[in-house]
């Protein structure tokens, strides 16, 4: 298998634990973390300027600190960075955020001309406005989800406006008769309390793989959104927005160039999690590196743990043959 881990925003659930969580049905890799280009030419500045000193005042010992620290900014992975293997090759996941829009519905026509399902997380205030496209995409076969009320940052949210924006966006989406099965946070920034209500409202974190980035403009080309697969390996689940017209617009060429890159099927998100195989792990070092964040997630904690735990039995088992070897040299 080709595959890597990305330096993009990843989809995220607890599922791919079943050892760990007993609450939960399926899940996929979660996003990896990495500094912007100025960011870390920053840090490098900073941290080079901070070695030159330490060198100077030789005080030597200080100098792992700052590169450690660079490293863990700037390369450290967020709580479920793994790699994940599909049991049918090609399967893709087009997920559209923000709407239901005024150009949903002709999204929705050129789907069921190409056959391609999809999966949209929608805001509750647009179901207001859009309540039939809603229940239109879910009689077509996609898949409906929850992005919130009003599209704000919840990693820095309040944990009542946490909950407000879950509560009512599901309200909206149960009186249309839709349960959702996923949320995704808006800007994929949420905190182990927005998991957490998340996971009370029968619901799993579900972020992306590939981010086609056309809130900013449209890719040159589709297929280089994940350039690290083959394609014969190709599969993913990619964010796009139904509240753009240019990407509504554009939708016959990404259907067009993912399918030429290795695209076979498009499913929804439930679907694409049905067909995934248990994950790989990455190196323990970056499980070490990625512990020292402070966003890392329950699941990380755990596989720390477990790994914390082997350690100190491993200790206790050493302690006791010390202990075996001197009684016997007192013995003696």
């Amino acid at each position: 298998m080709e595959t890597c881990v990305y330096a993009a925003p990843q989809l995220h659930t607890k599922g791919m634990f079943p050892d760990v969580y007993s609450n939960v049905v399926h899940g996929t890799v979660t996003r990896s973390t990495v500094c912007s280009p100025c960011r870390r030419a920053c840090l490098f500045l900073i941290n080079f300027t901070a070695a030159l000193y330490c060198i100077e005042m030789k005080k030597f010992f200080f100098l792992p600190l700052f590169w450690l620290a660079y490293a863990s900014c700037c390369y450290a992975y967020s709580a479920n960075d793994f790699l994940h293997e599909m049991d049918e090759p090609g399967l893709c996941a087009l997920t559209f955020d923000d709407g239901p829009s005024r150009f949903t519905g002709h999204l929705l026509d050129m789907m069921a001309a190409e056959d391609v399902k999809a999966t949209f997380f929608v805001l509750g205030e647009n179901v207001l406005h859009f309540s039939a496209m809603v229940i239109r995409q879910r009689n077509e076969g996609h898949e409906v989800a929850s992005h919130g009320w009003s599209h704000p940052n919840l990693g820095r949210a309040s944990k009542e406006r946490v909950r407000s924006e879950i509560m009512q966006t599901n309200a909206v989406l149960e009186q249309l008769g839709i349960k959702p099965k996923f949320f995704r946070p808006p800007y994929g920034s949420f905190t182990p309390y927005v998991e957490t209500v998340t996971n009370e409202h029968g619901m799993e974190i579900a972020l992306w793989t590939h981010d086609s980035r056309d809130w900013k403009r449209l890719p040159k080309s589709y297929a280089a959104i994940a350039p690290c697969q083959r394609a014969e390996h190709r599969h993913g689940v990619f964010l796009f927005h139904d509240i753009h017209e240019r990407t509504v617009n554009d939708f016959p060429r990404i259907v067009r160039e993912l399918r030429a890159s290795g695209c076979r099927r498009f499913v929804t998100l439930s679907e694409y999690m049905e067909h995934m195989k248990k994950p790989k792990e990455i190196p323990a070092p970056q499980l070490y590196v990625c512990h020292m964040r402070e966003y890392c997630l329950p699941a990380h904690a755990a596989h720390v743990n477990a790994l914390t735990s082997q350690r100190h039995i491993a200790h206790e088992q050493n302690a006791m043959m010390h202990a075996t070897l001197d009684a016997t040299s007192v013995h003696n």
